[in-house]
Formats: C-alpha cells, sequence, structure tokens
C-alpha cells in the first residue's frame, strides 16, 4: 500500500521536566499536557489530513499511561460528536488563549508537553513557520489565523518549566487543496522542509526530517511514521535495559527506526534531526510494566515475575517418574505475561472467522476425540469430534479442545499478526513456573490432593457418575464434586498465586518445547531460561484435564508418552478433547 498523498505538517512541542513518570520524581513537580491536532480543514483552503489526530490522540493515552493526571491534559481538536467542549475547538484564538491559562500554572520542576498536529506553511520572504488552525485563512494579511513557531518559542522561553525539547512533525507536501482559492495569491515556500528558524537557547529540537526532505503517513500504522516511533519508543521500545527512557534513547530510536520504516516501504529518505543541546541525561519517564495486558479479542493476561524456583519432582514423591527428575534450579531471567486462563472456544472462534482457517482434525478428515451420549463413553478418533463439537455441551466461554499443537502456533502466529504483539506458547519452565505460583509443594495450593476439588475440574465424583464406565482404572477419581463431568467454562474456579486460573485441571495445555529428558544441562546451578529445542514431532504437555487423575495435575507432572491417553504420544498433530492451550506474550514485545 502506498502512502497517502496528503499535504500534512504536524508540529509537535515536548517541554519535559527532569522526569517523566508515574513514580515519585527527583525533583519535585507536575506534569502537564496542551495537544492539539487539527484533521478536518476547510476543503477551500486545505487538503483534509488522515492521522495528524492519532498522533496526538495517542500521544495523550501514553502520556495518562505515564502517570500524567488528566486534569492536567488539555487536549484540542476537531471531532465535534467527540469534542468535550466548544471551548476546545483548535480556532487560533481558543488555542491561544487555553494554551496561555496552562502555562500560567506551571512553575519550576515542573514539565509540560505542548504537541501540535496538523497543517503547517511558511510563506516566501517570511522566515516564521506557521501551524494553522482549524479556522486557518491564508489571505488575512496579519496572519492571526495562523500560531507562529515564533511565537510558542517565545511563550516556553518565559516558561519557567526546567528543560524544552521540540518535537516537528512535518510533511510538506502542498498543503492546499484543488478548490483553494488562495492558490494564485499565496506563495507558500518549498514543499520540502525548509530551514527552519533558529532555536532558542533552552530548547532542544527533534525534526521529523532534515532540509530538503519530506516526511510521510502511512495508512497501516494509521499515523505519521516519525510519530509512530516517537510513540512505540516512548512506550518502552527505545529502552536498552535499564528500564529508564531517556532522550538519548528516544532520540536514537526514532532516528534509526523512521530511517529504516520509510526506506523498505516508501523507497524514500527519511531522516530524523537534533538541532540544540543538552548537558547531561535526561530521563524522560520510569518504564514501569502494566501487571496486566488485554488483547482485542477479550484475551487477558497477566504478569509473571521473574525468578528462581525447583523444577521437576524430589524422590520422596511417590507419584513422579523418571521425566520428571532430577528436581533441579531454574531461573527465568525476565518477566512474562501469561494467559489468565486457556484460549476459549470464542476467541478460537475470531481466528477461524477472521482467516478461514481449518484445524487438522477438520483438514484431514481424522477427527478428534469425544463424548458419546449414546454409550456413556468418551471415543478417540471419530471424524465427527472436532473443535466445535465434543459430544458435550461447550459455550464460547468453554476452553478450545481438539487442536492440535500447529493449530495452536497458527492462532498464535495470526494474534501476534493482529496485535502487533509477539503472542507465543510457553516453554515447559515458564510453564511449570507460572503453575506452582512461588510455592513448593506438589500444587499450588499444598500437597492434599483432594484440595483440588476447590480449585480445579478434574475427574470427580459426578463424572465417574456420568462416564467412568469407560474407564477401566477408577482409583483416580476424587471422592468430591467440582461441580463439572466435563469441561468447565475458563476461569470458574480460583486462581493460584500469580493471578492464574485452571492451571492444574480443566484441560491440559501445549508448550512450545520438546518433551525430553532434563539432561546434562543440569549441570549448570541455576539452569538459565531452560528450552529443549524440539528434535522430533513430540510436544511438551502440561497440566491435569476434566478427566484426569490428581498425580496428572501436579505442578511437576510431565505426562508419559507410552501412557498418555491410551497410547497417544503428544505429537504435534495430536487432537483431544480434555487438550487446550494458553498464550504468552513478552513486556518487551508487549508495552
Amino acid at each position: 500500500m502506498s502512502p497517502l498523498n496528503v499535504s500534512r505538517i504536524a508540529v509537535a512541542f515536548l517541554l519535559v521536566g527532569n522526569v517523566l513518570v508515574s513514580a515519585p520524581r527527583a525533583v519535585g513537580g507536575d506534569n502537564y499536557a496542551f495537544l492539539v491536532a487539527v484533521g478536518d480543514y476547510d476543503v477551500k483552503q486545505f487538503k483534509p489530513l488522515a492521522y495528524t489526530r492519532n498522533d496526538v490522540l495517542e500521544f495523550a493515552k501514553a502520556l495518562t499511561d505515564s502517570g500524567f493526571k488528566s486534569e492536567n491534559i488539555v487536549l484540542m481538536h476537531d471531532v465535534l460528536k467527540t469534542l468535550k467542549s466548544q471551548r476546545y475547538l483548535p480556532q487560533a484564538e481558543k488555542i491561544r488563549k487555553e494554551f496561555d491559562l496552562l502555562l500560567s500554572g506551571v512553575d519550576e520542576g515542573d514539565s509540560v508537553i505542548v504537541a501540535f498536529a496538523g497543517h503547517g506553511v511558511q510563506f516566501e520572504g517570511d522566515d516564521r513557520n506557521f501551524f494553522c488552525p482549524v479556522d486557518a485563512d491564508l489571505e488575512e494579511p496579519k496572519r492571526q489565523s495562523l500560531i507562529s513557531l515564533k511565537e510558542i518559542y517565545t511563550k516556553l522561553e518565559e516558561c519557567p518549566a526546567d528543560r524544552k525539547l521540540l518535537l516537528v512533525d512535518a510533511c510538506r507536501n502542498d498543503p492546499l487543496s484543488k478548490l483553494a482559492r488562495s492558490r494564485e495569491k499565496v506563495k507558500l515556500n518549498s514543499v520540502t522542509r525548509p530551514q527552519i528558524e533558529p532555536v532558542p537557547k533552552g530548547i532542544v529540537a527533534l525534526f521529523s526530517c532534515s532540509a530538503g526532505q519530506e516526511s510521510y503517513e502511512w495508512p497501516d500504522l494509521e499515523h505519521g511514521v516519525f510519530f509512530q516511533q516517537i510513540l512505540t519508543g516512548w512506550k518502552g521500545a527505545a529502552d536498552t535495559g535499564d528500564q529508564e527512557l531517556s532522550l538519548d534513547e528516544l532520540v536514537a530510536y526514532t532516528r534509526k527506526n523512521t530511517q529504516t520504516f520509510a526506506r523498505l516501504k516508501l523507497g524514500a529518505i527519511q531522516t530524523p534531526q537534533m538541532k540544540g543541546e543538552f548537558n547531561g541525561t535526561w530521563v524522560l519517564r520510569k518504564l514501569g510494566i502494566p501487571s496486566t495486558l488485554a488483547s482485542s479479542i477479550g484475551m487477558k493476561l497477566t504478569l509473571i515475575p521473574a525468578g528462581e524456583f525447583w523444577m521437576g519432582s524430589p524422590d520422596s514423591d511417590e507419584d513422579a517418574h523418571g521425566a520428571e527428575k532430577p528436581q533441579h534450579r531454574v531461573k527465568i531471567t525476565k518477566p512474562f505475561y501469561l494467559g489468565i486462563h486457556e484460549v476459549t472456544r470464542g476467541q478460537f472462534a475470531k481466528f477461524v472467522a477472521d482467516t478461514g482457517y481449518k484445524t487438522e482434525a477438520e483438514a484431514d478428515g481424522k477427527g478428534g476425540s469425544g463424548y458419546n451420549e449414546s454409550t456413556g463413553g468418551l471415543e478417540l478418533s471419530k471424524p465427527k469430534y472436532n473443535w466445535k463439537n465434543t459430544g458435550f455441551t461447550q459455550t464460547d466461554e468453554h476452553p478450545v479442545v481438539n487442536v492440535t499443537w500447529n493449530d495452536a502456533v497458527k492462532f498464535c502466529e495470526w494474534l501476534s499478526r493482529k496485535e502487533k504483539v509477539e503472542y507465543r506458547l510457553p516453554t515447559e519452565a515458564e510453564w511449570e513456573y507460572a503453575c506452582r505460583g512461588g510455592m513448593d509443594t506438589r500444587y499450588s495450593f499444598g500437597d492434599d490432593a483432594e484440595g483440588l476439588i476447590r480449585v480445579a475440574n478434574m475427574a470427580d465424583a459426578t463424572a465417574k457418575s456420568m462416564w467412568g464406565k469407560s474407564i477401566t482404572e477408577e482409583k483416580g477419581f476424587l471422592k468430591g464434586s467440582d461441580g463439572f463431568a466435563f469441561t468447565a467454562p475458563a476461569g470458574r474456579y480460583p486462581a493460584n498465586p500469580f493471578g492464574l486460573h485452571d492451571m492444574h485441571g480443566n484441560v491440559c495445555e501445549w508448550c512450545s518445547d520438546s518433551r525430553e529428558k532434563y539432561g546434562s544441562a543440569l549441570r549448570i546451578d541455576p539452569v538459565i531460561d531452560p528450552q529443549v529445542i524440539p528434535s522430533d514431532e513430540i510436544r511438551a504437555v502440561r497440566g491435569g484435564n476434566w478427566n484426569g487423575w490428581p498425580e496428572h495435575a501436579r505442578s511437576a507432572s510431565r505426562l508419559q508418552p507410552q501412557t498418555l491417553w491410551a497410547g497417544y504420544p503428544p505429537r504435534k498433530s495430536v487432537r483431544l478433547d480434555g487438550l487446550g492451550f494458553r498464550v504468552l506474550s513478552t513486556p518487551t514485545s508487549a508495552y
């Protein structure tokens, strides 16, 4: 898709204090923001703009997420149906009045962000640059309907806030519409970026492109290319690892990624340019990692902290087998987000509706497993069973089952593309660490298997009465009843200490790596972020399920391929009515 052929000068001014953070600042002070977006211009004057308002509106949200109080943010835009008040319609005199009101309350130590997004012009013979409000009139001789950068500079110089950073996102294509009556009367400067008037002392300026270049928009981003990098960098991508975003990091990130995007997507050169300088390091914000993550399909993930744990089973566990030993120390070095419960049928249905995907149970005609009500038994490998039909009642809130490892990976790839955030299956180590919730007992709540009745959907008395006759070994049924003979709605039972539901039961879950012996790597203490690179078709499966025994639900349990589901090893293509998955994302990709 080619960039929109529209005129755009988005001008953003950023006046920053020592630290823009939600945590306490090193120097006392408040954070303020003055944000103006114009896109719906008079077509007899200017071309309409597509994404300038997106730039500023999302920037406002990013600032709020950074700790700005909503009452300290003035937002002016021209979408009348969502405008807070006519007072905030971005006309020239209203902009001046609201800007003066905001700055009148700013003190030393405070920080102020001022952002303008819209058309900009420069007239021949006039070294001033102007921002065009919604009521801009190019023929008006005194140019009072335009906002001069010089008047903004003056107000910023007089402002007592500590430090000042000017951002200018300018796309200097011809801003005039074909209907513009001013086209023959007004002579504008070059359509590419001209030399910018001198930046006053005390202000560092970062421009979206260098002199003689153009600044671009891109429909897939729904933002200007430069401003998209500012937004992404501000949210954390520019940080090099110390959880503090500095001005140097933001500038370097924005320059590199704007250049790369323009080269690859546009076949053009767009090189952000910085003017002015500042001695020392500016920490723009502390990067707090959100405790939760939500997707557009209703999926919720919770942050699992980094830490160490004992992986596997001790020799004292009589239910453990060789594949769970030796118990060894593992260190998870980075926090990650994990779905609070398994992927549901409703969420999987959105994937299918969006892509037309056919699960392997449907595509190869072999089907999956399910419950035969007429015989009262459980069946394997029947064409009639798939993720939409299990033989027992499921709603959109129930975990999706009869999906293979391959199906689960395809879902993750789709969601990653859709959300522009990486989603994947957890490794075995990540899964067990999350399941334990900081505990070293058999289960996240202790060692008593009957306690599963309170927190998990397992084979219980209710299940035994309905389909128990199809199971030859009855010793594993829990004595109590958890309320469900088959799958339960995801998240129905209490969460573990990490806020995760259904880790011990409901459905078993695919992991990303291969199920192999813990091996020689255990000579390292602790083992760092272990991941077994798959060498064959076998994949790890973790957790108990609605028709499983208590020993299968232990945090350390590794289901044995030779006995799993009547001889079904967990190959990538296995599909069963007690097997689903949950997804993982990382803070680096998600925030």
